[in-house]
């Protein structure tokens, strides 16, 4: 009989292109998975190779939310029959925890982001102080940890003593066939393109900023890809001329609209340290592409562009510096090379070098 690993999200599953990454591995290893997730009023169906299965919460944010989402994932646990629980983020580690302990099972915590310091916990110091309790007592106790780059691990080590292993969320590299042509969408056609992507576009991660950079620029257009809560403040105040709204796409479906644009935007501002030391998956989403690279100047994204040489970084997030820093990028003498180096970084950084400590994990559980 197959060994079987659950997996838990708080998202509704469609988007989260690491658990999908992460749960074809596991099935390549010769384990049965299962993806426990979110139904959303919005959720698009989603067919895996996998199951999948989605709780329906009567809250769908804030305190309510999270609390009823542990309450559902703990009693979910409690009837089903697994070897490993996957938990995704700490929002979903505490029921993980306890289902663990009570049943002796493997437990191992997959952290994205460093959640503590989101941007949605600034200003709240309750509920910023609550997820840290939790934090505080469940990293100390997890025994197989991994997050997406070094500087969080680094972080989790000088709070919490805990070795993570860095897996970084890079894309799992096939041969694309770019099918979509610049026809094909209903953007200026003489126009440059660039694109901000991004499922989660909330606030200071620079989207205001260069919606309004856009009235300093000429033969420029800007398309905003996805959603988020900064959203209805762009669409109120860009220039329908200038500033083009795409809702959220299937992961193919973005990938070819970006293939078909000059410059790929990542303005995320250092105002909490969930943004400092991240490193945004469109990063290589740009790369997959074949576009270069604008981005703000933030230790893990310059790390990259600098040692890959995929583009520049921004020296100002005020509007008429960031207009500068789009002009000067899209006419850079660079440009060329930083648009031919992006196979180099996905030659060096894809999922399937990546996730090669994974397997290890994984065969070792097996045994």
């Amino acid at each position: 009989m197959k060994k079987k690993v659950t997996v838990l999200v708080s998202n509704d599953v469609t988007l989260d292109k690491r658990v999908e990454k992460t749960c074809k591995i596991w099935l390549e290893e010769g384990w049965e998975v299962e993806v426990i997730g979110v139904l959303r009023p919005d959720s698009l169906p989603v067919a895996r190779e996998y199951k999948v299965t989605r709780l329906s919460l009567w809250a769908q944010r804030g305190f309510f939310f999270y609390a009823w989402l542990n309450v559902r994932l703990f009693f979910r646990l409690s009837f089903i029959t697994t070897d490993v629980i996957w938990s995704n983020d700490l929002d979903t580690l505490l029921p993980a925890y306890w289902w663990s302990r009570w049943k002796g099972k493997t437990l191992i915590y997959d952290s994205h982001e460093w959640f503590t310091e989101a941007e949605g916990l600034t200003g709240r110091p309750i509920v910023k102080r609550f997820w840290k309790i939790i934090e505080s007592f469940l990293l100390r106790r997890v025994k197989m940890a991994i997050t997406v780059n070094e500087s969080i691990a680094k972080a989790y080590k000088a709070l919490y003593q805990v070795e993570m292993l860095v897996i970084r969320n890079v894309p799992d590299v096939k041969e694309m066939n770019f099918a979509k042509r610049r026809s094909d969408w209903p953007m200026p056609q003489e126009q440059k393109w660039i694109i901000l992507q991004g499922a989660y576009i909330d606030p200071d991660r620079g989207a205001e900023e260069v919606v309004d950079a856009m009235n300093f620029l000429e033969d420029v257009h800007l398309i905003i890809a996805g959603d988020g809560r900064a959203m209805p403040i762009l669409k109120a105040k860009a220039n329908p001329q200038k500033v083009t709204f795409i809702e959220r796409l299937p992961y193919a479906a973005l990938l070819q609209l970006t293939a078909c644009c000059d410059l790929g935007l990542s303005l995320d501002k250092p105002l909490h340290k969930n943004y400092e030391f991240s490193l945004p998956n469109k990063i290589f989403d740009y790369a997959l592409a074949g576009i270069p690279v604008l981005a703000s100047p933030l230790p893990e994204i310059e790390k990259l562009i600098q040692h890959f040489q995929l583009g520049t970084c921004i020296d100002s997030w005020y509007p008429q510096r960031l207009a500068e820093s789009i002009s000067n990028a899209l006419s850079s003498s660079e440009y060329d090379h930083w648009k031919q180096n992006t196979q180099r970084l996905l030659a060096h950084c894809n999922w399937q070098n990546e996730a090669l400590p994974l397997r290890e994990w994984i065969k070792k559980l097996k045994d």
